[in-house]
């Protein structure tokens, strides 16, 4: 009987406070807009692969380093985001021209004025790409012709306020292909990352240590892992770390 009386009151007590601990994490675990101003593998403002449908906002710079990859990019006025992104590995002084990549992203709606987020932009785009292979300005080969095109909308939904959605399309030079993201704040501080980026599919997790640093641990292209090949492979090919610092400078 005495047990008895114990689980109903360990009953009584969850039934009081899990519906008001859930409406404390409803209302703490908002999607922070600092989740989009960590840098994507491709370069640029984003989460994994796939680009955010938003830029940096006027004057903030954000800094990045994922594997052997550097990044770095800027908001102007509050529509336009530059950058570009520098190949470490291998890298030396007389080729360093041949490790650069440039992104832009310009946003034509923001969810300040218009609810919801729409942006046009370009990725990893080499001078090859711009038409500069004539003076010498040709990229390593895997760098070569990895440029992107993309447009870009995504919002949070207004009865899930820590919901990312996004979705859109890229075009590279091998063809397009639609791509959509889904992010949710599984604590407050924490996203979890789910997304196709028109290859294949990524997971991944983004934390905050504070608004200006973020730390991301992704797992890409799912469907490219052979569950026969040694963890040290997928280690090499499919699994990536990386941390973003981000500033308003000068």
């Amino acid at each position: 009987m005495a047990a008895l009386r114990r689980l109903c009151l360990i009953v009584c007590l969850l039934s009081t406070c899990l519906p008001s601990l859930a409406r404390a994490w409803w209302d703490d675990a908002w999607f922070d807009p600092a989740f989009l101003e960590a840098h994507s593998l491709a370069g640029g403002s984003g989460f994994i692969y796939v680009p955010s449908p938003e830029v940096l906002s006027n004057g903030l710079m954000a800094g990045g380093l994922h594997r052997y990859n550097a990044k770095i990019a800027r908001g102007f006025w509050g529509r336009l985001e530059l950058g570009g992104t520098v190949e470490l590995e291998d890298w030396s002084i007389n080729d360093a021209e041949k490790n650069n990549e440039l992104n832009a992203r310009l946003a034509l709606l923001t969810p300040a004025k218009n609810g919801i987020a729409l942006a046009v932009g370009a990725d990893q785009v080499g001078f090859e790409d711009l038409g500069f292979p004539g003076l010498h300005f040709l990229p390593k080969a895997n760098l070569a012709y990895q440029g992107r095109v993309y447009a870009m909308t995504g919002l949070v939904p207004s009865r899930l306020p820590m919901l990312y959605l996004a979705g859109g399309y890229i075009g590279t030079h091998h063809g397009g292909s639609p791509v959509g993201s889904v992010s949710l704040v599984t604590v407050p501080g924490l996203l979890a990352i789910g997304e196709y980026d028109g290859v294949g599919t990524n997971v991944g997790l983004r934390a905050l240590l504070s608004t200006q640093i973020k730390l991301d641990l992704d797992v890409t292209h799912l469907q490219s892992i052979d569950t026969n090949q040694p963890f040290a492979l997928v280690l090499e090919d499919n699994v990536y770390f990386g941390v973003s610092y981000s500033e308003v400078w000068p």
